[in-house]
Formats: C-alpha cells, structure tokens, sequence
C-alpha cells in the first residue's frame, strides 16, 4: 500500500509515528516547513530526530494574495498513491490535493490530532468545508473530534477511530506508587509552552491560597505570571524551560497532581505523559484528551476553562493522599497499550478499510 503523508513540519511525536507507520506501508511523508523555522519551539524539541522512511520537502507557491501552498501536484501525479493522509488538512496544500485527486484513484483521509466543535470565520469555514468535503475518509482520536467532523456534515461511517499518543511501547511504565508526603507540600505540575492559550495564569492564581509547590516546565516566567505572582502574594513556584524527556521523567515522578489549565488544547499530549506517570489529572472542558483520557472522579476532574475558583477546589481535593494514588492508578492502567505502535496499526487498519 503507498501512502502520501501530508505536514507542515515534522515534529518529533510524529517523526516516532512515521518511522513506526513506515514498517507497515509504502510511506513517503511531504512536509512545507523545516523545524528550524519554528521560532516558538525551543530547538532542543527537535534534536536527535532520526528519520528511516522517505520525506519530501515541498517547495512553496504563492496562491493567493500572501497566502502559499506546497507544490504537491507533480508529486501525486507522478507516484499514483493509494491514499493521501492530509495531516494539515486546513491549508491551500489541503486544496490542492483534493483538486488533483479528483481525476485520481487515490483515496484522501482527513486526520485531525484531536478538535472541538467552534465557529469559524468565513475564509477558514468555505476552505475547510470545501477539503472535507471532498474527501473520502476522516480519522478521529476520540468522540469530540467526531463530533467536530459531524458538524460539517461528514457521514458518521465515513469516520474512523485511530489511538493518538506521543509514547512508544518501551517508554509505558508499570504503576508508581508515590510516598505520602510527611511535612512537605504536595507538588502540582504543569508543562506545555508559556501561551495565553495554556492558561498557565489561571494555575498559578488557583494555587495562590493552597498548601502547595506549583511547578512549571515551559521556559521563562513571562511579565504576567510575574505580576500574578507578586499580587496574589504565591509562595513557592518553580519555573523551568523546555526539558528533554529523560529530564522530564524526573519532574514527572517528583510531582504528586498533573495539571492543564488550558482555554484551547486540541488534544493535549501531556495528558498522555501524565497517565503513563501514575498522575491525578485535573483539566478542562476545552482539552480534547482530558475529555476523551481522564474519567471524571476516577482519574481525575474536568473543571470549566478559565475558572480559578473550579481549578482550584478540584486541585484541594487531590490533596488527599488515597485519592491521589486511586486516581494515579487508574490512569496508568487506561493508558497501557496507548502507543505510537498501536497508533500506526489503527491507522493502517483504517486506511485498508477505505482503500
């Protein structure tokens, strides 16, 4: 079976996916942007990437107005794909694929990492209505992103379920049991970039007036979190910048709650990561992996995005060690088998279906 994947970059949790996805098709990936173009990602993100499958840089035309798209064409007319995975559906690249495949055999499948349902303005509604629809199939992580597809009018059996994660079968861990503390603070983590988005603001102000140590790995404290800090008088926060995964581990197993305040998350990585570590997880209602991942009450609480006081009652109540463990637990246990290797023979099994 050859396959086409379409990408803006390749990053590292899909660089793990397509070396593994290369192992079970004909892959070439064609991708528009080189890591080193991504200013808001620190470089150590994209060291040590080891690539064993074909990639194609695609050379940028410009479309419309300042508005460019990945020179794809000669690719797909020239090699006869089966399938063409649109990674970044929701681009004039995307456009360009269902144009030349119409006059094609080859099959398109939309695949989202995740989405929630919302409004969009014009531009973006008419392209990416005008991709879906002229697509065959569509991959979903999880029944909000199906949600999302349904609300363009996308048949429910046109859609297929695949795993997303960003871990390999030799990083998932057995259940740690962590150490009641005695005389120390119970350690919330938070990791992801220092963004409005992530709602790191919310955290730190829901922790203002709990026993806690609040950690966050992300880089450097920005002007807001600085003020938020010296208003709200928060004791004993720690900031650290981007940290590689073995560092990580050690954060992650020196932490006792995991939390992602975030106000838009398609789906939420971290989460994954978290579950692996045995972690109580509290996010909200806008993170597509907390609501696909964590069970309300079991593994943790969805609380409303942006609302200090919810985040912070959620986070009180995971004060309790028994809790902590019982929820930690749980999580390690659902996310065993949540593999990138899993992840690429889910997506196989999806495109023979389609082809």
């Amino acid at each position: 079976m050859k396959v086409l994947f379409q990408c803006n970059a390749i990053s590292p949790y899909r660089n793990d996916f397509f070396n593994e996805l290369s192992l079970l098709c004909d892959l070439t990936v064609a991708y528009e942007t080189e890591n080193s173009e991504h200013t808001h990602r620190d470089k150590k993100w994209f060291e040590g990437l080891v690539c064993n499958y074909k990639k194609i840089k695609l050379n940028k035309k410009r479309c419309f107005f300042k508005f460019y798209k990945g020179d794809i064409k000669p690719l797909l007319l020239k090699e006869k794909y089966d399938a063409v995975i649109l990674g970044n559906y929701l681009s004039f690249t995307g456009l360009e694929v269902c144009k030349v495949c119409k006059n094609l055999p080859t099959k398109i499948f939309v695949s989202a990492d995740g989405a929630l349902p919302k409004k969009d303005g014009f531009l973006k509604y008419t392209i990416k209505r005008k991709i879906l629809k002229n697509s065959d199939y569509f991959l979903s992580p999880s029944e909000k992103t199906d949600e999302y597809f349904l609300n363009y009018k996308i048949k429910k059996e046109k859609i297929f379920r695949y795993n997303f994660t960003n871990l390999v079968n030799n990083e998932i861990l057995p259940f740690f049991k962590r150490q009641e503390k005695q005389g120390e603070q119970v350690v919330i983590l938070g990791v992801g970039q220092f963004i409005y988005r992530k709602g790191f603001d919310v955290l730190i102000k829901a922790c203002a007036r709990l026993p806690v140590k609040l950690v966050l790995v992300g880089g450097e404290p920005t002007k807001e979190y600085l003020e938020i800090i010296d208003k709200e008088k928060v004791k004993n926060v720690e900031f650290y910048s981007f940290k590689g995964k073995n560092d990580l581990a050690k954060i992650y197993l020196e932490s006792d709650i995991f939390v992602l305040p975030t106000r838009d998350d398609p789906w939420g990585l971290v989460i994954n990561e978290a579950m692996n570590y045995s972690l109580p997880i509290v996010t909200t209602d806008k993170c597509v992996a907390g609501l696909d991942l964590v069970e309300e009450g079991k593994g943790g609480f969805i609380v409303k995005s942006d609302s200090v006081s919810e985040l912070s009652q959620a986070i009180n109540k995971l004060l309790n060690y028994d809790l902590r463990i019982n929820f930690g637990k749980f999580n390690n246990e659902k996310i065993q088998g949540n593999t990138i290797e899993n992840m690429a023979k889910s997506v196989v099994r999806a495109l023979k279906n389609g082809i």
